[in-house]
């Protein structure tokens, strides 16, 4: 069984903070619940659409998965791409959403991706 320590909790957020910068997801506010997330180890609820804010609980039992560096910064970054599809899902679900609302909003986490899958800018 893997808990995770005051240290690990704050190498989590820093974690979380620097690839929010690196997925450009910094017009989303996200917060830090002070009550743990249950059964799994990090999860982005209460959602805020129009506030572009959602609040990260962190599981503090992380069962037979090992707490180190690389599966913390591993599950900062999979919360964040739950907040980089988000607005894809949303909008994907709105009735009578133009597909050009879609197709912009599938290019904006296509060239999010691309930024971070093949680094080095545009020439």
């Amino acid at each position: 069984m893997s808990t995770l320590t005051e240290a690990d909790i704050e190498t989590f957020k820093q974690c979380l903070r620097e690839w929010q910068a690196k997925l450009n997801l910094n017009g989303w506010r996200i917060v830090f619940s002070p009550i743990p997330a249950k059964g799994v180890m990090a999860q982005m609820d209460k959602w805020d659409w129009r506030q572009r804010q959602v609040t990260c609980r962190i599981g503090l039992d992380w069962k037979s998965t090992p707490v180190n560096k690389h599966t913390l910064e591993q599950t900062a970054v999979h919360e964040l791409l739950h907040v980089a599809v988000f607005e894809l899902i949303q909008l994907a679900q709105t009735p009578g959403i133009s597909q050009d609302d879609l197709l912009s909003a599938e290019h904006g986490f296509i060239n999010m991706m691309e930024a971070n899958l093949v680094p080095g800018g545009r020439s």
